[in-house]
């Protein structure tokens, strides 16, 4: 593979009410929660993040939507459980990579994409964010459908 590939951040957010929003940034989580925190009444979270191809992010995007549309509230909203985003999600990363993998095959392994600073200022986070986002973090590559799980939500 030549170039850097451009990635995006994955991410699913709760309110601690079950509700759970499901999207995407091309800049950190941090700066998101922070653009949707100011229209939401409780304190939202990360849940679930995984770095994957920008391209790959808009089609697992897509089957999760597809897959949660009975559980649909509004806009990325959805009501349900974190086990059932999470398998969902699973599942559509799974199903991408299937199809990631009959592409062409490059030797070469890809070199990791430089990642914007996560430095965003004080913008008013708990001292806790960092670290709660830090358990949350999960690198996906969708080339070799191999993920490595640093923890779930019901794991702690």
């Amino acid at each position: 593979m030549t170039g850097i590939e451009r990635t995006t951040n994955l991410f699913v957010l709760t309110d601690g009410l079950g509700n759970h929003r499901v999207g995407e940034t091309i800049g950190t989580v941090k700066a998101r929660v922070a653009a949707l925190q100011p229209g939401c009444a409780f304190r939202l979270r990360p849940v679930w993040v995984a770095v994957v191809p920008v391209e790959a992010g808009h089609a697992v995007l897509a089957r999760v939507r597809r897959d949660l549309d009975r559980r649909h509230l509004h806009h990325d909203w959805f009501r349900t459980d974190c086990r059932e985003v999470v398998g969902a999600l699973g599942r559509a990363m799974d199903e991408v990579g299937r199809l990631l993998e009959r592409g062409p095959v490059d030797d070469d392994p890809p070199e990791p994409a430089p990642r914007p600073p996560t430095d965003t200022g004080d913008a008013g986070f708990s001292p806790h964010f960092d670290d709660e986002l830090a358990t949350a973090r999960e690198r996906v590559n969708l080339q070799g459908r191999a993920a490595r799980k640093i923890r779930e939500p019901w794991d702690q």
